[in-house]
């Protein structure tokens, strides 16, 4: 009898770790996520600054959602945007306290936003 091997593949769907935390300095910054980032949580930039967080492209993220979450009041400003490679191309608002948050789902062309609270 032949013995049966189960090959194990790949999921870049579920395969992430958790939060990822952003901790944005003193200076203009940008913020490229992978796949695998899909739960972010950013401590806001100092005053005049932006931390600009910068989505997969959507043709890789089909059936995905991201979800961005500021977690401390700050000066600056968080952005949420999908490297103008969607059709239409997706900026969030400005989020700018704790607990200002975008939602995002990908249909694999663009970005549909799900929910944002934007203070």
């Amino acid at each position: 009898m032949a013995r049966q091997t189960s090959q194990r593949t790949f999921d870049r769907r579920t395969a992430h770790a958790g939060p990822l935390y952003i901790a944005a300095g003193t200076d203009n910054h940008t913020t490229n996520l992978t796949v695998a980032q899909q739960d972010v949580i950013l401590a806001l930039p100092a005053s005049g600054k932006t931390e600009t967080i910068n989505l997969p492209p959507p043709n890789e993220t089909r059936g995905m959602f991201f979800s961005i979450t500021v977690q401390t009041d700050g000066d600056g400003v968080g952005v949420l945007q999908d490297q103008n490679e969607g059709d239409p191309a997706y900026t969030s608002g400005n989020l700018t306290a704790a607990d200002d948050h975008v939602v995002v789902y990908s249909n694999g062309m663009r970005y549909i936003e799900v929910a944002e609270l934007t203070t």
